[in-house]
């Protein structure tokens, strides 16, 4: 039996960086995630970041605003650090827990889980938000 690769980061270029390879694009809606309230997107290879709902849609972005910019603007964190936080997405691990930046400027913060697909050599990506005590700062 073939061993699962686990990771869609051994197929990117090795010339890519991470932090700017991923470019967001909104895929079509596919019967059956569309009422779904947890962030669903693919990764690909080739640098396509698809947002598969509309759950993406409560960030505050239009599809226009967020077409061709890099997955890390959107992470809530310095730039080192979301790098870092991409690069994880690209690997099947434990799950990770990171912001996202609302067009109105505020943080949302997810709780990410990703699932290597071996077949379509792509990463499905859910990003579930965490409820607001969870999100509160320690004191």
């Amino acid at each position: 039996m073939k061993a699962r690769r686990q990771s869609l980061a051994r197929y990117l270029p090795s010339s890519s960086d991470p932090s700017t390879h991923f470019r967001i694009s909104r895929g079509s809606n596919q019967r059956g995630f569309g009422g779904l309230s947890c962030l669903l997107a693919r990764a690909w290879a080739d640098g396509n970041f698809e947002l598969l709902n509309s759950a993406w849609d409560a960030l505050g972005y239009s599809a226009q605003e967020l077409a061709g910019h890099s997955v890390c603007e959107l992470v809530a964190l310095g730039p080192d650090a979301a790098s870092a936080a991409v690069r994880s997405l690209l690997t099947e691990g434990r799950p990770l827990e990171f912001g996202l930046l609302r067009k109105d400027g505020r943080e949302a913060k997810y709780h990410w889980n990703r699932h290597y697909d071996d077949f379509s050599t792509s990463m499905f990506i859910i990003g579930e938000e965490m409820p607001a005590s969870k999100q509160a700062d320690p004191e």
